[in-house]
């Protein structure tokens, strides 16, 4: 049996950091290791954490995630990161995959297209 794919999820609203957390819980190959509110929290996490896969919404407060997906996107050996948005026009998606993000979810498509995405990241690696 292979390791469950350990997960940090990042959005400044805790009630979609909690749903995404329950959502992805159900699945039995995948943990959530943490939570942030903030791109720079996530910074700071994801050293700790050292997750297989990083969630990172695109709009937040202290540090947006593009920033924080640039910032850890540089860094040698990180993680793949999903950018979520609720904003899902060809800009936001441009600025989400030029930063680094290897994949760009609108937030309207997550639970049917989040779980499949992570599988697929972490088989990439």
């Amino acid at each position: 049996m292979t390791s469950a794919i350990r997960v940090l999820v990042v959005d400044d609203e805790p009630a979609v950091r909690r749903g995404l957390t329950m959502r992805l819980m159900l699945e039995a190959d995948v943990i959530v290791v943490g939570e942030a509110a903030n791109g720079q929290a996530a910074i700071s996490m994801a050293g700790d954490l050292d997750p297989d896969v990083i969630v990172m919404d695109v709009r937040m407060p202290v540090m947006d995630g593009i920033a924080a997906t640039r910032q850890l996107s540089a860094r040698e050996g990180h993680p793949p990161i999903i950018a979520i948005s609720l904003y899902d026009d060809s800009t936001t998606q441009a600025d989400s995959l030029g930063a680094g993000a290897i994949a760009f979810i609108p937030k309207s498509k997550v639970d049917a297209a989040l779980v499949d995405c992570i599988r697929r990241c972490v088989a990439r690696n």
